[in-house]
């Protein structure tokens, strides 16, 4: 798998360390993304299925709700991989 260009140093970033970036950074969720989940979370009709497509839209957001996921207070000791799970395990009120 082929790394980044480093703007700084010319070099070739591991893909480790622009994960860590991202993991680090904290990119905010655009309004519109927000909006949309606040609507279907406040509703009793929204299905799991209709959170993460609007969640799957917003990478960073997407980013912090597996990890969120998968620590020790909400992680049952299988990792969660994919946006619907998550949204499954942490529920309506947490997202």
């Amino acid at each position: 798998m082929a790394g980044c260009l480093d703007q700084q140093s010319g070099g070739v970033e591991s893909p480790a360390s622009i994960d860590f970036v991202l993991a680090s950074a904290a990119f905010p969720s655009p309004p519109k993304v927000a909006l949309r989940l606040l609507e279907l979370c406040g509703g009793s009709s929204a299905s799991a299925v209709e959170i993460a497509a609007v969640i799957e839209t917003d990478s960073a957001l997407a980013a912090r709700l597996i990890r969120l996921a998968n620590t020790v207070q909400y992680g049952a000791g299988i990792p969660v991989t994919n946006i619907q799970a998550a949204t499954v395990r942490l529920g309506t009120d947490k997202i």
